[in-house]
């Protein structure tokens, strides 16, 4: 695996071209260009040169972006990358079926449970029947079952079983929690406050907060100010692109810039204190594929 990999600062100038881009992240002279860019990679290089060699315990990670643009599938990919038994994700599901999450299933090996902590036949403890999370299980899929004849019922239900899971992930640290439609997640089930405390006091306890959604616009500025790793998707909708220069840290004029030239299902890539000189965000395009 090749670690070298540099992401682009926002003072940094375009490689010449495109085939000689991965032969200019390691050189000097690109790495102290003058003009603005972001660098281009595959979504493998980002994925296993950049991101995962990079993750710490307990940061936070916000993907952006419209139905079908793929960022579900993204962030799946990088949880499969840093997910360990010492670092067990967590991915809450709240629809009664998913094909998605059925196929992620049997691709990563994760573990489904009904309830939390999960009841497994290995390493049955006969006193409360639950084994330790991380115990050679490096993820497990949080998907309660609904009787489906009672909205009301099922939502109270669903509930007090994520709060117990995000509870749970939170005083025990060591955890990635990923929820789909996280601003949708938080309202429904009235876990706006909890979350909100995962987002201030997670990096702390090593509870990392994996959140996808839909409409930045409708987000809380604390997903973005307190994510480590930014990824936002194409949107046409100028409310969102609003939003997206809103992100602190960051030049908003490069966002929304880098924003407008993505192609469909690429993604622009903000990773905080990556860049080289640790304090400036670190930017790159995520390709297709």
């Amino acid at each position: 695996m090749n670690s070298r990999i540099q992401l682009s600062e926002p003072s940094q100038r375009p490689p010449r071209a495109p085939s000689q881009r991965t032969k200019q992240v390691d050189d000097p002279e690109y790495t102290q260009g003058l003009f603005d860019s972001a660098i281009r990679l595959s979504r493998d290089d980002f994925i296993n040169e950049v991101f995962a060699p990079h993750y710490e315990g307990g940061e936070h990670v916000t993907i952006v972006g419209p139905t079908g643009c793929g960022k579900t599938t993204l962030c799946f990919e990088m949880i499969d990358s840093i997910a360990t038994p010492e670092l067990p994700a967590i991915i809450c599901v709240k629809k009664p079926k998913d094909k998605v999450i059925e196929e992620w299933l049997k691709l990563t090996g994760f573990k489904k449970t009904e309830v939390w902590p999960p009841i497994t036949k290995r390493n049955w403890n006969p006193r409360n029947k639950r084994v330790a999370v991380g115990q050679k299980q490096r993820g497990w899929v949080v998907w309660p079952k609904q009787s489906l004849k009672d909205i009301e019922v099922d939502q109270e239900k669903l509930s007090k079983d994520f709060k117990k899971v995000l509870n749970d992930c939170y005083r025990h640290g060591d955890r990635i929690v990923f929820i789909d439609d996280l601003v949708g997640f938080a309202q429904e089930y009235n876990l706006s406050k909890v979350m909100t405390t995962i987002y201030m006091e997670g990096r702390a306890m090593g509870c990392g907060l994996f959140g996808a959604i839909q409409r930045p616009y409708h987000a809380p500025v604390i997903m973005y100010g307190a994510a480590k790793h930014v990824v936002l998707f194409k949107d046409p909708d100028q409310r969102s692109v609003d939003r997206f220069k809103e992100i602190g840290g960051i030049d908003p004029e490069i966002v929304e810039e880098e924003v407008f030239k993505l192609k469909a299902h690429e993604a622009l890539y903000i990773g905080r204190n990556m860049a080289p000189d640790g304090v400036s965000p670190a930017i790159a395009i995520i390709g297709a594929d």
